[in-house]
Formats: C-alpha cells, sequence, structure tokens
C-alpha cells in the first residue's frame, strides 16, 4: 500500500510503467532510471513484465538501488500519487511538446506499452500528455529510449 518509499528528495520522480511487456525494456529502464535517479519505478502486478533474470542482466546491476513497486492498479496508485502533490505526465506520439512542461514539482512519468502505448485510462488520469517531437519518418521509439529521453530532460529542466 506505499507508493511512496522515503522519498527525501526535493522534487521526487516516479516512473510509472503501463503494462510494459518486454524485459528488455525494463531491464533499460531500471539502468536509465538508477542514472537519471529516479527514486522508485512503479509497475503492474497484472498483464506486465515483472523481474525476471533478463531484467536484473539488462539493468547491469541497478535493479539493487532502484526501489521497485508493483500495485494492484496502477490507475489507482497514479490518483494517490496526484492526492500526495505529484503531476502526472504521460507519454504518447500526440500532445505537448515534452520540453514545454515545467517539471520543477514532484513528477509521476507514465511510459505506455510497446505496441499500445499507454491506455485510454491511464491517459485520462494524467495531468499532462507529452510528445517527443521527431524528424524522421518513423513515429515512435522504443519504450526504454523514449523513458531515458524523457529523464533526460526532466534532470536538464532542473539543472541536473
Amino acid at each position: 500500500d506505499e507508493i511512496i518509499p522515503n522519498i527525501t528528495t526535493e522534487y521526487p520522480l516516479i516512473v510509472i510503467l503501463d503494462h510494459l511487456e518486454d524485459p528488455h525494456n525494463l531491464g533499460a529502464i531500471v539502468r536509465s532510471s538508477e542514472a537519471f535517479g529516479v527514486d522508485a519505478i512503479i509497475i503492474p502486478n497484472d498483464r506486465s513484465v515483472q523481474i525476471t533474470s533478463t531484467v536484473v542482466k539488462t539493468s547491469v546491476g541497478t535493479i539493487e538501488k532502484v526501489k521497485i513497486v508493483n500495485v494492484p492498479n496502477i490507475n489507482n496508485a497514479i490518483r494517490k500519487l496526484k492526492d500526495l502533490g505529484y503531476w502526472i505526465v504521460g507519454t504518447d506520439m500526440e500532445g505537448t511538446n515534452y520540453t514545454e512542461i515545467d517539471y520543477k514539482t514532484k513528477i509521476g512519468l507514465v511510459i505506455g506499452n510497446e505496441g499500445k502505448g499507454i491506455s485510454k485510462v491511464t491517459a485520462d488520469n494524467c495531468d499532462y500528455i507529452a510528445k517527443i517531437p521527431m524528424k524522421g519518418t518513423v513515429n515512435s521509439l522504443n519504450a526504454s529510449v523514449a523513458c531515458g529521453i524523457f529523464l533526460s530532460e526532466i534532470n536538464r529542466s532542473r539543472g541536473i
């Protein structure tokens, strides 16, 4: 029931994974999360990749340094975070340019499923939907790559 584990940072940052399926993506997100100082990663209990040997290997040991919180329902977790003063930023191909959002607050960053993105219910619970503008013909990025880009921008905007 405890979503926020003793976070003492000025601007807490939590990554929320909306039913990711690929263990390589989860491992890479854990690695990037550790590198960028994420306070916790929220993963739903069902219909989502869990911690496996592939995740541990892909995370290159960082799995031990990032708090992983399993929840029965990510939308309930999002509502709880919002009650605690977090702004929830969903990632999608449509939305506000990710560089135009003020990240100098408590942030929950939602990364969607590899094939489906974030669900409509989850998107409806977000305060912002943000996109990474792209120039090429590809209209989406790998979930772990997009997560890394967002985390880098959040740190940059916070002066880190």
